[in-house]
């Protein structure tokens, strides 16, 4: 069967994140041995921790793996943030679509951190599945769910609504800060590769499992809010919050799921017309960075994407791309699908400020992401 194109532009995004993983720290390596050793110290120990995967057996990572008698077909995913005032915590409930592929009386998915408040369970008539046990696994990142009758083949409805706290180690779902003047700000950001999703809600976390997500989130009035697909409503919704509400995702793994939650970060607009395809980048900044720093990342992204684009005569499948530069990250960037975020001084070059080996950094990270 010939994959169509959506499925065909996620698999090379995804067959290309081995050799973008390679590639930052070798960049790091090459370019930042002596000015950014925190940054090759993180990119030597994720490459150490594929390698550490890859030298074991089946029988050593059988019990990190799911079973395969259930699988997600859709997310709704809503979280509430209030880190605009400061509040690390955050809330939220995950309705995951449940498809049961054999007679089965556990759904297991993967969950950390999370606090679970309400666990509910519906079969495709609405009525309530009864639950006989909730059991996690924190060793083994587990959440099974057993059910007090057998879950039949079909469609089901499984709810968790949860409590958890943003990380500071730029994992999961954390916070970073910037200063403006001698005012700090906060935002809340997204790294998921390769597992950490699960740290963030509770998933089925393995890159082999893919889904549809439709995400809302509840933030401050004066916050932005971004995530891998465009916004589709914004409604106010009293006390100084506001709820975004963001168009469903093509089906995907739960590794490349982004958003974020940024105060004033400033925004500059590129569309590139047909042909080959329509799109629509933005770049996201802090507000200390120069309009020319912006400006040079989002052509130059432009320009590479349209490359891209001919080269392997496949168009973007998706209608926009954010980039969005933070001030901390794990990685130099992150080629999430919809929302590449990148560690600012990968994405932000600006002539009269930065040298030409920051250049040079900016031309072949984007051209990674690309």
């Amino acid at each position: 069967m010939v994959p169509n194109k959506a499925a065909l532009s996620l698999l090379l995004v995804c067959a290309f994140a081995p050799a973008v993983l390679w590639a930052q720290a070798t960049i790091t390596a090459s370019v930042d041995r002596h000015s950014q050793p925190g940054r090759l110290d993180r990119n030597k120990l994720h490459l150490l921790r594929y390698e550490k995967f890859s030298e074991r057996s089946v029988k050593d990572v059988s019990p990190y793996r799911l079973p395969n008698e259930t699988v997600p077909e859709s997310y709704t995913l809503e979280l509430s943030s209030n880190i605009h005032a400061q509040d690390f915590g955050y809330t939220g409930t995950v309705v995951i679509g449940v498809r049961v592929r054999q007679v089965t009386r556990s759904i297991v998915l993967h969950s950390l951190r999370s606090t679970l408040v309400q666990v509910e369970v519906r079969n495709s008539n609405q009525l309530n599945v009864p639950i006989a046990t909730i059991e996690q696994d924190p060793e083994h990142e587990l959440l099974t769910i057993r059910t007090g009758s057998e879950l039949l083949p079909g469609l089901y409805q499984l709810t968790v609504r949860f409590e958890n706290t943003l990380r500071s180690d730029v994992g999961g779902f954390y916070w970073t800060s910037y200063s403006v003047g001698s005012e700090v700000r906060y935002a809340a950001v997204t790294q998921f590769q390769p597992v950490d999703a699960r740290t963030a809600f509770p998933c089925y976390d393995e890159p082999g499992i893919r889904a549809t997500f439709t995400i809302s989130i509840v933030s401050g009035v004066g916050t932005k809010v971004y995530s891998n697909m465009p916004v589709k409503s914004v409604s106010i919704t009293g006390n100084g919050l506001k709820q975004t509400r963001f168009h469903t995702t093509p089906s995907m793994p739960t590794y490349l799921v982004a958003f974020a939650i940024t105060d004033e970060f400033a925004s500059t607009r590129l569309s590139l017309p047909a042909p080959p395809s329509s799109l629509r980048m933005e770049l996201i900044a802090p507000p200390t960075a120069t309009d020319s720093a912006q400006t040079y990342g989002l052509e130059l992204g432009g320009r590479v994407i349209r490359a891209v684009e001919q080269y392997f005569d496949q168009t973007y499948e998706l209608p926009k791309l954010d980039q969005l530069a933070v001030p901390d990250f794990y990685f130099a960037a992150m080629e999430n699908w919809g929302l590449v975020i990148y560690e600012e001084r990968y994405l932000l070059y600006d002539e009269a400020k930065n040298t030409n080996r920051d250049k040079e950094n900016v031309i072949a990270v984007l051209q990674y992401t690309g």
